[in-house]
């Protein structure tokens, strides 16, 4: 009993430390900057949703949180999709103009976020099922879709010019899909 004891006072640390650090950086690449990437503000709001999305499944192993709460906390994986794919579209063409249009992609957060007391999160509805499962097949499109065009785009200037670069987006897009797999298996 001690030792598990530990082990999880452990995995709350070690968990709690990842949450700060991802919403410390979201907060740094918010930063007002000199010629900062629009790349950055995706990556941003990212980060941002998926530490807020990590901390709620922590939290909800050792604290009793509101249904409410955790559901809103759920319906920030609608974020991580488009932040995922218009950063690689702003990685991929740092001059795109169309950030304006972008934030369309984000609706859905926000429709299910104004009414998300509505969705029962106590485990004896098939309306949870449907919505995570949503929320899952929501995440996996655009990734795929950010695979897709990061394919698409392997020959261009850009990545020719900065080899590192297409290893490090090709290493967030790959880590990305391997968290949604993860997701389909547990």
């Amino acid at each position: 009993a001690m030792k598990t004891e530990l082990i999880q006072h452990i995995e709350l640390l070690i968990g709690s430390i990842g949450v700060i650090l991802g919403l410390y950086f979201a907060a740094l690449l918010l930063a007002p900057r000199q010629k900062q990437p629009k790349a950055n503000l995706f990556l941003a709001i990212y980060l941002f949703a998926f530490s807020l999305r990590v901390g709620k499944s922590l939290f909800h192993n050792y604290f009793d949180i509101d249904a409410n709460l955790r559901t809103l906390f759920l319906t920030t994986l609608l974020c991580v999709g488009p932040s995922i794919w218009l950063y690689t579209l702003y990685f991929i063409k740092p001059n795109t103009k169309q950030i304006t249009k972008d934030w369309i992609h984000f609706i859905p957060f926000f429709l299910l976020a104004s009414c998300c007391w509505l969705i029962p999160n106590d485990g004896s509805s098939w309306i949870f099922g449907v919505f995570y499962n949503f929320l899952i097949a929501h995440m996996l499109l655009y990734i795929l879709f950010s695979l897709y065009q990061f394919q698409q785009s392997i020959g261009s200037k850009n990545l020719k010019e900065n080899p590192k670069a297409t290893q490090w987006l090709y290493h967030i897009l790959g880590k990305n899909l391997l968290f949604i797999i993860l997701y389909f298996l547990i």
